[in-house]
């Protein structure tokens, strides 16, 4: 967003830090003029905001036990009475599990439970499979070495774009950052911004540009 304001000659004030509770209502009151964070868009949060054109994405991946490859090439074997999906409740992993995988049961966790015990689920044994986003999967194995590993020569479950959110209807304003964002990642900037900060290489997936470097 800084290198952003740079290209538009506008200044960027980082006024209010806000949770994703609130951070609709703020946009909608005027409070601040958009919030400046990957986020992911949904048909609810669609109904009061819009949002910018994707920036980069988050890839949602199967994950088994270390040394598991009964799913590797084939994650629809996972739709089976005999599969345990690690789910937390109204959270993505219970939605893949609901819309993908109707015939499999469920460990569910509450809903307030950190995603990364899905994992531990699937390290202990006690469930099969669950679907995390790659950077929550890095990270658990930088904490637990070898516990883990995602399901091989297979497609991510989800990619779900990281957008930021502006006021509903404010076309111009919209329209203004997505040639800035355009022009960022036309430039080779936006791929720099995120190898720099990405702790784990390759846990997002940028933006297909209309070139290949050879």
């Amino acid at each position: 967003m800084v290198e952003a304001g740079k290209n538009l000659e506008l200044k960027i004030e980082f006024t209010e830090e806000v949770g994703w509770g609130t951070m609709v209502e703020a946009v909608q009151t005027g409070k601040v003029d958009m919030v400046c964070t990957g986020l992911w868009p949904s048909s609810t949060r669609g109904k009061f905001a819009d949002f910018t054109a994707p920036i980069y994405y988050s890839p949602i991946r199967a994950y088994v036990k270390k040394g598991n490859k009964k799913f590797d090439g084939n994650i629809a074997i996972a739709n089976s009475p005999d599969v345990n999906i690690a789910t937390v409740d109204g959270e993505m992993t219970s939605i893949i599990a609901k819309f993908d995988f109707q015939k499999a049961k469920t460990l569910a966790l509450p809903q307030n439970s950190d995603v990364s015990q899905v994992l531990l689920n699937v390290a202990s044994g006690k469930a099969d499979i669950t679907f995390v986003e790659s950077v929550v999967a890095n990270q658990y194995l930088a904490n637990n070495p070898n516990s883990i590993q995602a399901v091989a020569n297979v497609a991510p479950q989800r990619v779900y774009p990281n957008v930021m959110m502006v006021p509903k209807g404010d076309i111009k304003f919209e329209s203004m950052l997505n040639v800035a964002f355009e022009e960022l990642a036309n430039s080779g900037t936006t791929d720099k911004i995120i190898t720099k900060y990405e702790k784990y290489p390759n846990s997002f997936l940028r933006k297909q540009l209309p070139y290949i470097v050879k």
